[in-house]
């Protein structure tokens, strides 16, 4: 919805609240490149819950020029937020 250029849902945020809140994910994954104030309480909710939040991009960052290490470090900190699980 927010690379369309519309709203999420309604049922899409409660059901995600609710799986936040009843800690029914191990991991909240982020795309820091859209973040939206929705995403942000998302972030917020999760870490009240103890819930890892993992940011990840699209695109590589500014001044990134390798692709696999770029990938590699996305992968690496979801596996260190499932592991603390």
């Amino acid at each position: 919805a927010v690379e369309a250029g519309t709203d999420v849902p309604v049922a899409a945020v409660a059901a995600t609240n609710a799986l936040i809140t009843n800690r029914q994910v191990d991991a909240l994954v982020n795309n820091a490149q859209t973040e939206t104030d929705l995403t942000n309480q998302l972030k917020a909710k999760a870490a009240a819950a103890s819930i890892p939040v993992v940011d990840v991009t699209e695109t590589l960052p500014a001044g990134t020029t390798d692709y696999v290490g770029w990938i590699g470090k996305e992968v690496d900190a979801l596996s260190k937020a499932l592991v603390k699980q």
